[in-house]
């Protein structure tokens, strides 16, 4: 396994996560979440939901950087990078999700 594509999956992954919480998460997206929901109840459920909107992220993000961890076929191997990164995305929104509900609405963290 290559160490520059593991540390390059980890940095998607940060990307990802951050990416997902925004768009599911944020005050800045709530009108479009709105929207989209208005007009579509599966594309609704998707935009609210940060574990199911960072399998797309997910998807478009090594489709643009084609990392590869394990050469041995490039669709699986973008397949397993898609999964990885999935994986440790929702590492990463399941401890911002902890830290944020712990952290009162007035904390401002610097």
């Amino acid at each position: 396994m290559n160490v520059q594509a593991l540390y390059a999956v980890a940095v998607l992954a940060l990307a990802v996560s951050a990416i997902s919480v925004t768009i599911t998460k944020a005050k800045v997206s709530a009108s479009a979440r709105h929207w989209i929901a208005s007009r579509n109840e599966w594309l609704g459920d998707l935009v609210s939901c940060p574990y199911c909107t960072s399998h797309w992220v997910s998807l478009a993000v090594v489709a643009i950087y084609q990392p590869v961890l394990v050469p041995r076929l490039f669709i699986i191997d973008l397949l397993v990078s898609v999964f990885v990164i999935v994986a440790l995305a929702s590492l990463v929104i399941g401890g911002m999700t902890r830290v944020a509900a712990d952290v009162p609405p007035f904390v401002i963290l610097v």
